[in-house]
């Protein structure tokens, strides 16, 4: 009775969570519209990264709406991804070495005939730099990794399990099949409330990233943080503790 109770309580924090990345998602829409920061011409490839985080932040919600959190657990990664890659476009990388990274970007979608791998903005876990073909750059690393590997209690700080998640591993066919062979998704209400809040968390570091946002709407995104974090201070408590 206690377990149902405390299930019916997340469901009902699992739509607050929903609404919530919903508004963040069309809030990201305005400010991306009306904030027109002259910026150099390479580093619109951030932009363009930012918008692709957003478009998987609403994927993320259209899939948990209609009762697949299986895929929207898959993309994740990607939107986190994708909101600081754009974030080192725009605000960490050297302009002559992005500049020089596009060119080798160019020569690449010139030659695909050659079957090289393509040049990547990849990250370097232990000494949390980004670097873009050769060239290393420092980031400020405002999301931390292990909020993925939080989506599952009992797994934080294992990022095997992010790269597990995103590329249909074990995690999902453990989270699919049950003991009686009964195959659909089993993802507790809990880790669908804290994965649409990661979402949320996502999509708002890519919205304050947007160049200018952060300074033509401080006050609101001050104002907004708060209001937000009230209202997760319900449900957080109640998160199961790891055990591992």
């Amino acid at each position: 009775m206690v377990q149902m109770t405390q299930e019916l309580e997340w469901q009902k924090w699992r739509r607050q969570e929903s609404n919530i990345l919903g508004e963040s998602i069309a809030w990201a829409a305005r400010i991306f519209k009306t904030t027109d920061v002259e910026i150099e011409k390479s580093r619109h490839y951030g932009t363009a990264l930012l918008a692709h985080s957003i478009e998987c932040a609403r994927a993320i919600r259209l899939c948990m709406s209609n009762g697949l959190p299986g895929p929207a657990f898959s993309l994740a990664r990607v939107q986190y991804e994708g909101a600081l890659r754009g974030h080192i476009i725009i605000h960490e990388i050297d302009l002559e070495e992005l500049n020089d990274f596009l060119r080798r970007i160019q020569h690449y979608q010139k030659n695909k005939h050659l079957r090289q791998p393509p040049p990547m903005i990849e990250i370097d876990g232990k000494t949390k730099k980004w670097k873009c073909g050769g060239a290393r750059t420092k980031t400020r690393w405002r999301l931390l990794q292990c909020e993925i590997a939080k989506l599952f209690m009992g797994s934080v700080g294992n990022l095997g399990l992010i790269h597990d998640l995103t590329h249909s591993g074990m995690t999902h066919a453990l989270q699919m099949l049950d003991e009686d062979g009964y195959i659909g998704p089993r993802y507790s209400e809990m880790n669908q409330t804290l994965l649409l809040s990661f979402a949320d968390k996502a999509a708002m570091f890519a919205t304050m990233t947007w160049p200018g946002a952060e300074q033509k709407y401080s006050r609101e995104i001050e104002q907004r943080v708060e209001r937000v974090s009230q209202l997760r201070s319900i449900w957080k408590p109640h998160i199961e503790a790891p055990t591992d």
